[in-house]
């Protein structure tokens, strides 16, 4: 049995996830329902849905899983959008516009910057002394309201805003294995100082090693997060649809092959189910 940590699910009649219809996954052009998703993991028993919205249509992505939440009776979390970057003041009031759907235990503002990676979506942030400004306060304000904040950014970038992460006192969980990149020595030593360095505070999410053409060094990958971060801050997640389900499969076995049964237990089902569903 696994708690699926990275699911995306929508309905393409709702119009509010145009970056898949406008962009060039064909495969990705039709709606995921949580029907799709257990005919595809059945053994999942229960699995934390991730933002797929376009940004301005985050609430009503919310209020769309949420009537599916109580028509099905599914112990669903979500992690929802926000600008974690905007005027603090603003970030609040929109915060306060989640308060009604208590399954929405925290937030994700991709920020993905790289030089090397086709995979690009976003401006670097963490050059910005004013984003980085309200991150900082943003965070804080995450923190006091105990939500999580599910941060999606490259090795360098994630260890440029580590003392405010830390500092902030957030509870953190790192997105696609901190997104590892191997085009060369310098990139892959700043993935292996991020293991280390977040280690000691953050979950580490095993999802997404597709991303960057990683399926060659889906094993190194594993074994260098098992290695460097306990294996109680370790989650599983499918990145159902984007990830094709050979993916998580082939992790799934080299996770089988490096960790002990308990060991594969807690990374699958007990960790995730200690931090997200007993906390909250």
């Amino acid at each position: 049995k696994i708690i699926d940590t990275h699911v995306h699910l929508w309905d393409l009649t709702n119009h509010i996830n145009n970056w898949v219809i406008h962009g060039n996954e064909e495969y990705l052009k039709r709606n995921y329902t949580i029907d799709d998703y257990y005919n595809n993991y059945p053994d999942s028993t229960k699995m934390v849905t991730i933002e797929a919205a376009d940004g301005i249509s985050s609430l009503a992505e919310v209020k769309w899983i949420h009537e599916h939440v109580k028509v099905k009776i599914l112990d669903i979390k979500h992690i929802a959008y926000i600008n974690m970057t905007q005027e603090p003041m603003q970030f609040e009031d929109k915060l306060s516009e989640f308060e009604p759907y208590n399954f929405v235990i925290g937030f994700r503002d991709i920020m993905s910057f790289s030089q090397n990676s086709c995979y690009s979506p976003c401006d670097d942030v963490t050059l910005d002394k004013l984003k980085l400004d309200n991150l900082q306060s943003n965070l804080e304000t995450l923190a006091k309201n105990n939500y999580i904040f599910n941060c999606q950014m490259y090795p360098h970038q994630l260890l440029r805003v580590k003392n405010i992460i830390v500092n902030s006192k957030v509870k953190c969980i790192i997105d696609h294995c901190g997104l590892p990149e191997f085009v060369n020595t310098q990139t892959k030593n700043e993935w292996l100082d991020v293991l280390q360095e977040y280690g000691k505070f953050a979950k580490f999410k095993i999802s997404g090693i597709d991303i960057n053409s990683n399926q060659s060094n889906i094993f190194e990958i594993c074994l260098s997060i098992v290695t460097h971060v306990s294996h109680k801050n370790i989650f599983f997640g499918s990145n159902f649809p984007v990830s094709d389900k050979s993916i998580a499969m082939i992790t799934y076995n080299i996770l089988r092959t490096i960790l002990s049964e308990n060991e594969l237990s807690d990374v699958l089902l007990n960790n995730v189910e200690n931090f997200l569903w007993r906390k909250f």
